[in-house]
């Protein structure tokens, strides 16, 4: 239960903050940029499940746990960098 938790807030304090900040950053050129940030998330959701396969069956032998705290250990720094963002606004 705690894993889809941080999953939640970790990819709520991305998303969110990112879009915003893109917002107030850029002026001329928002369209181009808004584009490029909404995006980076749906790159990400076609990478991970792709990539998730080879990570378990690598020679390192993460197995499927392995591959679990892998992927918690990514979304608990998006956790992380999404607070700052979230404290910078």
């Amino acid at each position: 239960m705690s894993f889809f938790v941080c999953i939640g807030v970790g990819f709520g304090l991305i998303y969110l903050p990112a879009i915003v900040s893109v917002g107030f950053y850029f002026e001329e050129k928002r369209s181009t940029a808004m584009g490029i940030a909404v995006c980076g998330s749906g790159l990400g959701t076609l990478a991970f499940p792709a990539i998730m396969p080879y990570i378990i069956d690598s020679p390192l032998s993460f197995g499927y746990i392995g591959a679990l705290l892998l992927e918690a250990g990514i979304i608990f720094v998006c956790i992380l960098f999404g607070a700052l963002m979230v404290m910078k606004l």
